[in-house]
């Protein structure tokens, strides 16, 4: 459309006088007549009039040149006048028409109310639509400029992922022959470890790399492994995350280990076994471990007895820290039952005192 400064004014004074032009062109028409009609027209009689005086000026010595620069003077400005007359006479008679007014008017009135400004706003609007195009078409490159720093960000985020993709893969193979050397002394010697790690595609990555990986085991020889938590039972589930745990603890910030069940189906060596590792791991982390195994009790640096009292009609769990004495019955109890043998309390006494020359050992060795 491309409104210009001014116009709407204009346009309204060219439709006012194209409404009234028949009327406005016989006005002029006449007006034209009277100043310039070659017979009775006031620029003929004023010619006419400058004949005689310059007649009676020449007899009189210049007596009347001054009327007769004066009435030069008017006849110019009326000449001026009937050609200003003429231009506007043919404007009124050109090719534009009240139709081609009212269209061009009411086009810039529809747009300003589309934009709810008025029409003289309309200019300055076009310039700020025009800014905002050019910003556009600048926005354009930005977005091509962002869309090659993204292909370097993600080149870059992949050479990253693959890189710990590989140390991952190499840590897991270590992890694998670390852990199946933990699994004939845990009564699995049966059973196979796997470590897992599938790498998946960039879009799909995260800030820990683009890997999935996961914990396999087979249980039996032959048999396919599947993820740990879903083949191994509970007592297996606990020996599989001990050899785990124990491979894993400097590499882990973890407070506190809970073992349940670790005991489960083993004894003798086996249980000596997991008291072992859990008494490893211990020096990185705190472990608590529920056992009714004296093998695994008497690897702990303290020992609690859970038990079971009927008090004031009902009942309530006691926790009950034993030592020196009393430890040595407690383990001597989980070796014969209820009633202590001698050769139980022997056992019990051989338990502690080998656990005992153990963490010497290994204070010492630090």
């Amino acid at each position: 459309l491309n409104p210009q400064d001014g116009e709407e004014e204009e346009l309204t004074q060219k439709r006012a006088a194209l409404m009234n032009a028949e009327k406005i062109m016989g006005a002029l028409s006449a007006a034209f007549g009277f100043m310039n009609d070659e017979t009775n027209g006031a620029n003929e009689q004023m010619t006419k009039a400058l004949v005689q005086l310059e007649k009676a000026d020449a007899l009189s010595d210049g007596a009347f040149a001054d009327v007769i620069e004066a009435l030069t003077q008017a006849q110019e400005a009326l000449n001026q006048s009937i050609g200003d007359l003429e231009n506007k006479t043919a404007d009124l008679n050109s090719e534009e028409n009240l139709t081609g007014v009212d269209d061009r008017l009411f086009a810039l009135k529809d747009v300003a109310r589309k934009h709810r400004v008025s029409v003289a706003e309309l200019p300055v609007l076009l310039n700020e639509l025009e800014e905002k195009a050019s910003s556009l078409d600048k926005g354009q490159e930005e977005i091509i400029a962002l869309k090659k720093q993204e292909e370097e960000a993600r080149l870059a985020y992949k050479k990253q992922a693959d890189a710990l993709s590989a140390k991952r893969k190499a840590a897991a193979a270590k992890l694998n022959a670390a852990v199946a050397k933990e699994l004939p002394d845990l009564k699995l010697s049966k059973a196979s470890f796997l470590t897992q790690v599938s790498s998946g595609d960039v879009e799909d990555g995260s800030d820990k790399g683009v890997d999935t990986v996961l914990f396999l085991v087979s249980t039996n020889t032959g048999t396919d492994y599947a993820p740990i938590h879903k083949i191994a039972s509970g007592g297996e589930l606990a020996r599989f995350m001990l050899a785990l745990k124990v491979n894993l603890a400097e590499a882990e910030e973890i407070a506190t280990l809970i073992f349940d069940e670790v005991d489960t189906g083993i004894g003798g060596a086996t249980a000596d076994a997991v008291g072992q590792r859990l008494a490893r791991l211990s020096k990185n982390c705190q472990v608590l471990v529920v056992t009714h195994s004296p093998q695994v009790a008497s690897y702990g640096a303290h020992h609690m007895v859970v038990g079971k009292k009927d008090k004031n009609g009902g009942v309530v769990t006691e926790v009950d820290v034993v030592k020196g004495e009393q430890r040595l019955l407690e383990v001597a109890r989980m070796l014969s039952g209820a009633v202590i043998t001698n050769s139980g309390r022997q056992m019990a006494e051989e338990l502690l005192k080998r656990t005992f020359s153990c963490e010497t050992k290994q204070a010492s060795n630090r």
